[in-house]
């Protein structure tokens, strides 16, 4: 009996070292479960099929940061001579474009483009319009012409006076970070 349990303490253990890397507590590293999609595009003047296939890239190699920017931002310039690029990204959007952000997002576009782009990113107050082309990837919402709206920081303040809401920032510790405006209701 005490066999047994030693020799399935050691398999267990040996599991965990596979699964986690060299048992350090820490997971190994995370092979991808299929190869990323990559959709090569030929006329680099084209900025909404660069970003587009930028964003099929992205939605398989960093899924996260697609969801959050790959909707609202675009590419505003990209010049094959210089290998400048510049992406738009909304000012509300600024906390989620730090430099590992930006490197990946210049990968993707080097990997569809073919070419050793710089890009550099432009924040402005302008939302960004989504395409009908992009509606179906990531979080485009699948009724293309959708246009965000910058809700005006007064409805924030609102909405973080709520009870309820305060109460869930008190307890879980949170912050409001996205607020969405909603039809009023009214019967049709």
């Amino acid at each position: 009996m005490r066999r047994q349990k030693e020799e399935l303490d050691a398999k267990n253990a040996q599991l965990r070292q596979q699964q986690y890397g060299g048992g350090c507590g820490r997971p190994g590293p995370v092979q991808p479960s299929s190869s990323p999609v990559i959709e090569k595009v030929e006329n680099c003047s084209d900025l909404q099929a660069v970003w587009g296939a930028t964003r099929k890239y992205l939605a398989s190699t960093a899924r996260y940061l697609d969801s959050v920017l790959g909707h609202c931002c675009r590419i505003e310039s990209l010049n094959a001579e210089s290998l400048e690029a510049v992406l738009l990204v909304p000012g509300n959007q600024k906390g989620f474009t730090n430099e590992k952000a930006r490197l990946k997002i210049e990968e993707a576009i080097r990997v569809v483009t073919g070419l050793q782009i710089k890009l550099s990113l432009h924040f402005g107050e302008e939302m960004v319009k989504v395409p009908e082309a992009d509606a179906s990837v990531g979080w485009g919402g699948g009724a293309g012409g959708i246009t965000a709206q910058r809700v005006p920081p007064e409805v924030i303040e609102a909405v973080k006076a709520q009870p309820i809401v305060r109460e869930l920032m008190k307890k879980l510790d949170a912050t409001v970070v996205h607020v969405e405006l909603m039809g009023t209701g009214e019967a049709e």
